[in-house]
């Protein structure tokens, strides 16, 4: 008795087709628009590469502004304002190597202590914090501190007074601002020699709005 070979060539043609069906399928499909990345593509990312990209990615929160400057941390110890004059400058250091009066024996570990966030180690000097300017919102970027060894700081009234922020070139810099401990407003005006408008912190601004990037003087004081 003869096998019918019909199914089993009928069933071998069948597999071909599909099989020859779906290859050209493959071979004729358009690229998807949404596969924008292969992993042989993530692999061939170098970590210079990728470096490059997290730098771009971080320069692109930095306001525009500051971008091309050199902007450094800086602390200034000052005396209560006479009135009608800026606050005397007892010492001042920054990290681009600009001081004066600067005694590293004597105040190296202020700076240590405001760097490390060290409120013990800043009590221990005899100095507190009045206020503190960010170059960034939200407190980001560098930084700079106004102190003091005075040791009421503004609870008896002082004020704490700075008309420009040349010497430091810290002008049309900061973008958050806090006062601290007994200075619990902090008012930054947009011109040297606080001209207007202005822009006032009861004790925190993360952002001063328009005027973020402007400022050019200030007065820490009680409210």
């Amino acid at each position: 008795m003869k096998r019918n070979k019909a199914p089993l060539i009928i069933g071998c043609l069948v597999v071909f087709l599909c099989a020859f069906g779906f290859s050209v399928y493959v071979d004729s499909e358009e690229p998807r628009p949404d596969v924008v990345v292969s992993f042989t593509g993530i692999e061939a990312i170098t970590d210079t590469q990728l470096s490059q990209i997290t730098k771009a990615a971080s320069e692109s929160l930095i306001p525009e502004e500051n971008q091309e400057r050199d902007i450094s941390n800086c602390i200034v110890s000052m005396l209560p304002a006479k009135k009608n004059q800026d606050s005397e400058i007892a010492w001042s250091w920054c990290d681009n190597g600009d001081t004066v009066n600067f005694k590293s024996e004597e105040h190296q570990t202020i700076v240590d202590a405001l760097f490390e966030e060290d409120r013990e180690k800043l009590a221990s000097t005899g100095t507190q914090s009045v206020y503190e300017l960010h170059a960034w919102s939200n407190y980001g970027g560098s930084r700079f501190y106004g102190v003091t060894s005075w040791p009421a700081g503004c609870s008896d009234g002082s004020q704490f007074v700075i008309s420009s922020y040349s010497p430091w070139s810290w002008n049309n810099i900061a973008s958050s601002m806090k006062a601290l401990n007994t200075c619990e407003t902090l008012v930054g005006y947009d011109l040297d020699v606080f001209g207007q408008p202005q822009y006032t912190a009861r004790p925190n601004a993360p952002t001063l709005g328009s005027l973020n990037n402007s400022i050019n003087s200030t007065i820490a004081k009680k409210p």
